[in-house]
């Protein structure tokens, strides 16, 4: 068992506070299937928690357009579906949130543009639960670990004093890369797949809850990963 002195939580955004990984997947598939590129073809469907210039970096093994070009169409193609779907928050994270405020420093580490977070934020109406809020917009993006980095130093706490909230395997190595202890959320990946890699995975924020409130986590005997590899430490 594991009982760490916790003192803050560090979010994901897309996939973990706000339910937006399908509008970001079908946005990437779009700007595809206009230069008549298959997803499939480029493993498009293991994407979450990737940033942007990543992605578009795949793409551009297909297309001459510049990174650029592919991210602004993009973000174009998912603010479009955002304006008529709205961003939906995560089933419980509102309670959550609203409960764990009192009790630790919060703080989002994400991938996604800060103009994009804090607009989405507002959104929710969850900003103000918020300490601190990083992007990749001046960092480089996960699984480097430095929004983890930042987020930890901005919060004035030890990452071994932080628990990381993942929903996917890049994002949770980004934490694990930084010094956190990861909790990965079942949703856009399963449980089975997570325990893979994270250090503990559970199905909604009520167990989430739960766990924090008895200081009691259990930590996974890492499992192999579906290569077959361990984690290993960022370089």
């Amino acid at each position: 068992m594991y009982h760490p002195n916790i003192k803050a939580l560090v979010f994901d955004f897309d996939g973990v506070i706000a339910d937006t990984e399908d509008i970001q997947h079908t946005a990437w598939c779009q700007v595809a299937g206009r230069r008549e590129i298959d997803p499939c073809n480029l493993a498009l469907h293991d994407t979450p928690g990737m940033s942007d210039y990543d992605i578009a970096k795949i793409l551009c093994l297909k297309t001459p357009d510049p990174i650029e070009t592919l991210i602004s169409e993009k973000q174009e193609l998912t603010q479009e579906q955002l304006k008529v779907e709205g961003i939906r928050p995560i089933k419980g994270i509102e309670e959550f949130v609203a409960w764990a405020c009192s009790r630790f420093s919060l703080a989002v580490a994400s991938s996604s543009p800060k103009s994009y977070l804090t607009h989405a934020l507002l959104s929710l109406n969850l900003l103000e639960y918020f300490n601190v809020v990083i992007s990749s917009d001046h960092l480089p993006p996960k699984p480097d670990p430095a929004v983890y980095v930042a987020a930890t130093r901005m919060l004035k706490v030890e990452p071994t004093d932080c628990i990381a909230i993942e929903d996917s395997p890049t994002g949770i190595r980004s934490a694990q890369y930084a010094g956190l202890f990861t909790i990965g959320i079942v949703g856009t990946f399963t449980h089975s797949y997570l325990c893979h890699v994270a250090d503990m995975v559970v199905d909604s924020f009520v167990e989430l809850r739960c766990s924090l409130e008895t200081a009691t986590f259990s930590r996974y005997d890492k499992c192999a990963s579906s290569d077959g590899d361990e984690i290993s430490t960022y370089k």
